[in-house]
């Protein structure tokens, strides 16, 4: 199974490949030098105290809550698998600082941008093994911070990006033992107890 680890790595290799073209071809989009529109400095797969970040532009990616149901019992070669589908429900995170309130705000909106073209690119996060994830384009929404100052006085702003991923995820079945194929004789050594 994928699980949560499983699709934040997907996203996280998807972004760590893709992102820096993306960043590179928006310079040329929109005519700004790297001092601009910098690289990401920081990607992280788990969870961070934004406080203790020190390199940005950050991203981080989290999951925020799975759904799932059983789909059905499929045969692969010689074994059984169960299949289930789950739904995660996944935020990209993304830190920006600046000096000026209007370029950290503006710098936030092209790296939101930049996120979601390199997510909504090749939709198909991971298809190998039986596994296989796909993010759903018509569940992308963004969400904005206020700006405001961190602890080294710089301007601070932060925007993440929410999305779900769809997933079939097999798990090797143990096969339950058809009543009938049972052996339901017990026997009980008696030959120490006394009639």
């Amino acid at each position: 199974m994928l699980g949560a680890e499983g699709v934040s790595a997907a996203i996280v290799k998807k972004l760590e490949t893709s992102l820096p073209a993306k960043i590179t071809e928006m310079r040329a989009r929109y005519g700004v030098p790297a001092a601009v529109l910098p690289m990401p400095a920081s990607l992280y797969s788990t969870e961070m105290d934004v406080l203790s970040i020190d390199k940005y532009p950050a991203l981080i990616v989290t999951t925020v809550d799975t759904t799932g149901k059983i789909g059905n019992r499929q045969f692969a070669g010689t074994d059984e698998v169960d299949v289930y589908q789950y739904k995660y429900r996944m935020r990209v995170f993304i830190y920006v600082t600046g000096k000026d309130h209007g370029d950290t705000d503006l710098l936030r909106k092209r790296y939101a941008l930049a996120a979601r073209e390199v997510l909504l690119t090749n939709l198909i996060l991971v298809n190998a093994g039986g596994q296989y994830a796909i993010l759903e384009p018509n569940t992308v929404k963004e969400s904005y911070s206020d700006v405001a100052t961190n602890q080294a006085q710089l301007l601070f702003a932060g925007v993440y990006v929410e999305f779900e991923v769809t997933t079939a995820e097999t798990l090797a079945a143990y096969p339950i033992p058809i009543p009938g194929e049972l052996d339901l004789t017990a026997s009980v050594d008696v030959s120490g107890v006394a009639p």
